[in-house]
């Protein structure tokens, strides 16, 4: 985790939230598993409360019980959350964290029934006010860090962090609040599609798939608050951590120490190393510069060496070296008489890309070598089919150019794919010609029973022989009105059967109609006899006239007129 180039009194909001992701990426598993362990039981039993409190006929034999064990959850909540923020401050600061001991799980516990009780009161109380509720909402936080051994001072400490830097708290609440609706909203979200995309990608259909009345329950609700309080309440613990530390290192100086702490000790070594080097070297030249002055003033009988100034210009006899040289021509190319004529250099570290950026470089990386390994050794079995192909004493030693062994070896794998292929086709075609022809049996007339009455019922589900056969026995039996619906059904298979109508059950009468008259150009007669079926059966069918004989007759008429009409 890097450190930003702000002081704990510039840092911004979104600085510190940034931190804080950084901060749980880095800390172990035990120390998330913490907060779950703390979290999970008082959100479970909070569901179990409303659920009964909601449905169960003894809800009121329950409820003095039941709210009872839900306040002790939430206390045990905020116990596993301290020892939480604990072990984060500890890995902030990087000490050892302590061991939680049944004795100091107590200890935390009773300090937080006594504290952190409040924070079920004042905390929505100030959310409808809405002016304190920044600085109680760091206080109930801050409770979780501070050391529960000190009592009192405790609860003052975390008030007195609690008040200082107001903009960059209240920023990171609403930022918080931001981010947490929209949890919620990804969690609905996944939550409402989850048994539409069982049904669609396992056809495992669940009581959720039917209806979606469940997405109003408060159960559901409970659900989604409770998913989005495990996933967002850690990043507010952290940056409450961060927030504390800062604060107190206006007065302690602590983050100073835990950069110095940061440092490896290789580096920390020479680091001593070249302070101890740089003091005895002012400590030197200042000792010089007085023996100098003093020679100087007393005019003594001494000789130039002795007294000379303590650095010397070098002579034409002394040699330059070739590394201060570099070392110097590095240092002054630096200058900005001359950076601004070199082009910038785009370095991108491994810091930078994070982990998924690594990943996926690691993972093109693999690919990249895979296919290079597979492309080599193809290239490897062409040479040595085109060796196989070629005579010894034609086989030359390979060059640095192309070897023709290899492109001899493509060829010749290219003809044996070919004959491959035309092999293939050549049984196959034999095959289908010593196959029998199959046995066409003759056709029967349909026995389907279709009832005329069902709107479903579509002209292509019987030939047109069919329904004429159908409407004539139905004339017989005194049933007209569906009579002429078979003979005007009889009249749609004929005009599908000659391609001039496409039938299907979203087409009304009129897009029938349009559609003859569109491709029906060579047969003009035919459209109009077809508006006449319309007409006459429209009239009996949907309408109030009743069905007649002399209107079956001239369906049956026109039957024969389209049947002209169509192989004209």
């Amino acid at each position: 985790m890097t450190r930003r180039g702000k002081n704990s009194e510039t840092e911004g909001a979104l600085d510190l939230i940034e931190r804080a992701v950084h901060l749980l990426r880095a800390v172990p598993l035990q120390t998330m598993l913490l907060f779950q362990l703390g979290a999970i039981p008082y959100l479970l039993g909070i569901l179990f409360f409303l659920a009964d409190m909601s449905a169960s006929p003894f809800a009121g034999d329950r409820c003095a019980g039941a709210a009872l064990g839900v306040g002790l959850l939430y206390i045990w909540m905020r116990t596993w959350q301290a020892f939480f923020c604990q072990r984060l401050s500890s890995f902030l600061m990087q000490a050892q964290g302590e061991s939680i001991t049944p004795r100091r799980f107590l200890r935390m516990y009773r300090f937080h029934a006594i504290y952190s009780s409040w924070a079920l009161v004042l905390v929505p109380f100030s959310a409808i006010v809405a002016i304190p509720f920044g600085w109680i909402y760091a206080y109930f936080n801050n409770l979780c860090i501070v050391d529960p051994t000190a009592g009192r001072e405790s609860t003052a400490t975390a008030r007195s962090m609690a008040m200082p830097m107001p903009l960059q708290n209240h920023t990171m609440v609403a930022v918080v609040v931001g981010f947490a609706y929209f949890v919620v909203l990804n969690l609905i979200t996944v939550l409402a599609l989850a048994p539409g995309l069982l049904k669609s990608l396992l056809g495992v259909e669940t009581e959720f798939a039917r209806s979606w009345y469940w997405l109003g329950n408060t159960t559901f609700l409970a659900i989604v608050v409770g998913l989005a309080y495990l996933v967002v309440e850690p990043l507010v613990k952290a940056v409450y951590v961060l927030r504390f530390h800062a604060c107190q290192s206006i007065e302690t100086g602590e983050d100073l120490m835990t950069d110095l702490k940061r440092i490896p000790p290789r580096r920390r070594a020479a680091g001593m190393v070249r302070t101890g080097l740089m003091a005895l070297l002012l400590f030197g030249t200042t000792e010089q510069a007085k023996a100098w002055t003093t020679c100087t003033n007393e005019n003594t009988a001494q000789s130039e060496d002795a007294c000379s100034p303590p650095f010397r210009v070098p002579g034409n006899q002394e040699t330059i070296d070739s590394s201060e040289l570099d070392e110097s021509v590095d240092r002054v190319m630096k200058n900005r008489e001359f950076t601004w004529r070199m082009p910038r250099e785009f370095v991108e570290s491994d810091e930078e890309k994070g982990f998924f950026g690594t990943f996926m470089d690691s993972v093109f990386t693999w690919m990249e070598s895979t296919a290079k390994s597979i492309g080599e050794a193809f290239e490897r079995f062409l040479e040595w089919l085109g060796d196989r192909f070629t005579p010894s004493h034609q086989r030359k030693e390979k060059s640095s150019g192309l070897d023709p062994a290899f492109f001899k070896g493509l060829s010749v794998l290219l003809l044996i794919i070919l004959l491959g292929v035309l092999v293939v086709f050549l049984v196959r075609a034999f095959l289908v010609r010593r196959a029998p022809p199959p046995k066409l049996e003759e056709a029967e007339m349909s026995t389907i029973k279709l009832d005329l009455d069902d709107e479903n019922v579509i002209a292509t589900m019987l030939a047109e022989d069919e329904w004429i056969a159908m409407a004539r026995e139905l004339s017989a039996q005194g049933d007209l009105r569906k009579a002429m619906r078979a003979w005007f059904l009889a009249g749609l298979a004929l005009l599908s059967r000659k391609e001039l109508l496409a039938i299907l059950h979203s087409k009304s009468n009129l897009d029938y109609c349009r559609e003859l008259d569109r491709r029906a150009r060579r047969c003009p007669d035919v459209v109009p006899v077809f508006g006449e079926n319309i007409a006459l059966f429209e009239r009996a069918w949907y309408g109030l006239h009743p069905a007649t004989a002399e209107d079956v007759g001239l369906l049956e008429h026109n039957m024969e007129r389209l049947r002209h009409g169509v192989e004209a």
